[in-house]
């Protein structure tokens, strides 16, 4: 694991004596506490605390290690359902293939519904011998306080810029510094989400929603011909990442202006809207009608 700012943790966390069964890591998304469980995990499973070379190592590498499992929402879903927490629950009261603990990742924990929670509670209060659950969480307050209380609780610190930067430079080598910096500012200083931005061609769609922009305050282009183009990405969202950006710089150098603080709330209001499958066009209107009439809007 090469993520410096998450290094003291698992150090922390290898410590502890005798490894806790129930571990909960809280941390906002894109800054590699993901990748922070896999390497718990190996410290569990591979008899030399991950050595990376053994068989058991081998097998985490390639994903098929037989006492890992991990737990995630089925792909298209964003709930982890009661029927996936019950199959884990059998899962763990089997023997274990390699005669020595069995690990179970879940993430993001916030993602299971009531109850699924229920569910996985009761195991958690009394865990198999040698199981060990490692649960994710980025919004801590959305899980059940009984979840919680039956966890160790390990809050995972955010990357200071400079180690942010250095970090997704030597990730990205190709990348210009004007990328670089644009990538880690639309994900808010979290460098595995700036990373995978980059390698999703995240810049492109950047260009593209700047080059809208100054059509609009151009006037060559209608706020419905770019909120129509907008709706037509992939990943309509984006632009809302890309607004949001540009109204915080904005609002660092205008702390105080009214029409700035609308237009952010406008943003985060369409976020909502956009995760309730509202309409996206019409959504994305709206935040162009804040942008471009902010005292019409107020008034």
């Amino acid at each position: 694991m090469n993520l410096p700012w998450l290094e003291p943790i698992l150090t922390q966390w290898q410590a502890v004596q005798p490894a806790p069964q129930n571990t909960l890591l809280h941390g906002p998304a894109g800054m590699g506490g993901v990748e922070l469980m896999e390497a718990m995990a190996r410290q569990l499973l591979c008899p030399q605390g991950g050595c990376g070379t053994c068989p058991a190592c081998a097998m985490l590498d390639a994903g098929t290690h037989p006492d890992l499992l991990r737990c995630t929402p089925e792909q298209g879903k964003k709930d982890i359902r009661v029927e996936t927490i019950r199959d884990l629950n059998t899962w763990v009261y089997e023997a274990a293939h390699q005669s020595g603990a069995k690990v179970v990742l879940l993430w993001p924990a916030e993602a299971m519904n009531r109850s699924a929670a229920n569910a996985l509670l009761k195991t958690l209060e009394e865990p198999p011998q040698d199981t060990h659950f490692i649960l994710l969480t980025h919004q801590l307050g959305a899980l059940l306080p009984t979840i919680r209380s039956r966890c160790q609780l390990w809050r995972l610190p955010r990357p200071d810029a400079a180690t942010a930067l250095a970090w997704l430079q030597q990730a990205m080598p190709q990348a210009e510094p004007e990328q670089l910096q644009t990538a880690l500012a639309i994900h808010h200083g979290m460098p595995l989400a700036a990373r995978a931005w980059l390698e999703n061609e995240g810049w492109k769609s950047y260009q593209a929603w700047r080059e809208q922009m100054n059509g609009l305050r151009r006037g060559q282009k209608t706020l419905v011909d770019v909120a129509e183009a907008w709706s037509k990405w992939d990943v309509p969202q984006q632009a809302l990442d890309y607004f949001e950006m540009w109204c915080t710089r904005q609002l660092h150098a205008r702390p105080h202006d009214m029409a700035l603080h609308g237009l952010y709330t406008a943003i985060q209001e369409a976020r909502t809207a956009l995760a309730g499958n509202a309409n996206v066009q019409l959504t994305l209107e709206r935040v162009l009608i804040h942008y471009l009439y902010p005292q019409e809007v107020d008034a």
